[in-house]
């Protein structure tokens, strides 16, 4: 990861290993926040561990070998996600991920693997995304749920099933008492 500009002088890198057969299936089903993976790699089973990140001088980039690790936007897309899971993974507080967030990813797993218009609609969808405040704990913050939606697998429904969906399931997410609640925009 680079940054660029004024007295950035430092860029952070991490290891390539070979996986096992069960955190390259994690890696690539994007449920682990402790590895990645490059499209272009030399094998398989090579990951990128997230959890060994080292800071170096961007100078000895100069002296190191290079290869491109992706040939496509969507593949960079997804390493993106890599990183925001590893590094973004604690901005949410924990009332927020054992609660809401939990009732929607067991629900993604349990309709998932159903047939039907309820499962044509968490099949369609791709990843859900949360965005909120800086703190989400201070007054007025809101916390924004987002579907990312697979276009050819949206076919088999609707946008507004998969909203109406998600509608109904967020009534019942569990928040804290002192959290004020607004309903979704249309």
């Amino acid at each position: 990861m680079v940054n660029f500009g004024r007295n950035k002088d430092y860029v952070m890198v991490c290891p390539i290993i070979v996986a096992d057969e069960r955190l390259r299936r994690q890696v690539i089903n994007g449920v682990t926040p402790s590895a990645a993976i490059l499209e272009l790699r030399a094998d398989e089973c090579h990951v990128i561990d997230l959890g060994k990140a080292a800071s170096i001088h961007k100078r000895v980039l100069s002296s190191l070998p290079r290869k491109d690790g992706f040939s496509k936007d969507l593949s960079r897309s997804v390493f993106q996600q890599s990183l925001e899971r590893r590094f973004g993974r604690f901005v949410f507080p924990d009332w927020l991920c054992t609660r809401p967030l939990r009732q929607l990813r067991d629900r993604a797993r349990e309709k998932h693997k159903t047939g039907g218009s309820v499962g044509d609609v968490y099949k369609a969808v791709d990843e859900f995304r949360v965005r909120g405040n800086p703190d989400p704990e201070s007054h007025g913050s809101a916390i924004g749920f987002i579907a990312v939606v697979d276009a050819e697998k949206e076919k088999k429904t609707t946008r507004k099933a998969i909203r109406d969906d998600f509608d109904a399931l967020s009534k019942k997410f569990v928040w804290p008492e002192a959290y004020i609640r607004t309903s979704s925009s249309p």
